[in-house]
C-alpha cells in the first residue's frame, strides 16, 4: 500500500508507539524516490515523497482467518494517527471444499450422490492415491473424477438406494494423496434420508385387496 499527503510535502510513517502486531505480522516501509507513474494499485502511480508500506504474515503453522489493524503515525499535521484493517487469511495446504459433505436423500430411491472438491492451495499439484469410506453410510463408494496430477480433485460419493433408511447418517471420507504436507485427509459425511411419501390410495379398492360396493 502506499501513502501520500494531499499537501505535496514529503511523507513520514512509521508503526505507532507501543503498537503490537497479530503474532507472524511485519511492516515496513519505504519512501518512494523516483516517479513510477505504473506503480500497480496507485492511480497515477507514485511519486516522490510517498511511502510504501509492505506488510508481510508467515510462517504460518496451520490455516488461519484473522482481523486484525496496522495502528501507524505519520508527520501529517491532520492525521497524526491512523489506523489500517487488515484481513488475514492463511489457505490450508490442502482443503475440502465444502468442508463436510451433506447429502439430502429420499428413502426407497434409487440412488444418491454428494460431491466435494479436494483443492491445493497455491500452485501445487497432487495425485489422490487412494479412497474408503467410514463410518454408517451403508453401501456407499467413493471415486475421484480426476486420474494423475490436478490442482482439484472432484471426488464422488455414491449410495444404493436399497440402503438408504430414514434418519440421520455419519461417516467419513478418508483421502490418501501424494500431497507432501497432506498425506491422509479426513473428509466428514453427514447423510440425512427422508421418509419415502406414502403411497396414494387407488380409487376403487376396499382394505383388505377386495373390490369396493
Amino acid at each position: 500500500m502506499t501513502f501520500r499527503r494531499d499537501d505535496g510535502q514529503p511523507l513520514e510513517v512509521a508503526l505507532a508507539d507501543g503498537a503490537a502486531l497479530p503474532p507472524g505480522v511485519e511492516a515496513r516501509f519505504e519512501r518512494v524516490a523516483a516517479a513510477d507513474p505504473g506503480a500497480p494499485g496507485v492511480p497515477g502511480g507514485t511519486k516522490p515523497g510517498d511511502v510504501r508500506a509492505t506488510v508481510t504474515f508467515g510462517p504460518a503453522t496451520a490455516a488461519t482467518q484473522q482481523n486484525a489493524s496496522l495502528p501507524l503515525k505519520t508527520n501529517h499535521p491532520a492525521r497524526p494517527t491512523v489506523n489500517v484493517p487488515l484481513w488475514i487469511r492463511v489457505a490450508a495446504p490442502l482443503e475440502p471444499y465444502p468442508p463436510t459433505l451433506s447429502i439430502v436423500a429420499q428413502g426407497g430411491a434409487s440412488a444418491a450422490y454428494g460431491r466435494v472438491d479436494l483443492r491445493a492451495s497455491g500452485a501445487q499439484q497432487f495425485e489422490v492415491t487412494g479412497l474408503a469410506v467410514e463410518g454408517d453410510l451403508p453401501g456407499a463408494t467413493v471415486r475421484s473424477l480426476n486420474s494423475g496430477p490436478a490442482g482439484v480433485h472432484p471426488l464422488e460419493l455414491s449410495l444404493r438406494g436399497a440402503a438408504l433408511v430414514p434418519g440421520v447418517h455419519l461417516g467419513r471420507l478418508i483421502v490418501n494423496t501424494s500431497h507432501p504436507k497432506v498425506p491422509r485427509l479426513e473428509i466428514p459425511v453427514r447423510l440425512q434420508v427422508t421418509p419415502a411419501p406414502a403411497s396414494a390410495p387407488v380409487a376403487g379398492a376396499a382394505p383388505g385387496g377386495g373390490e369396493a360396493r
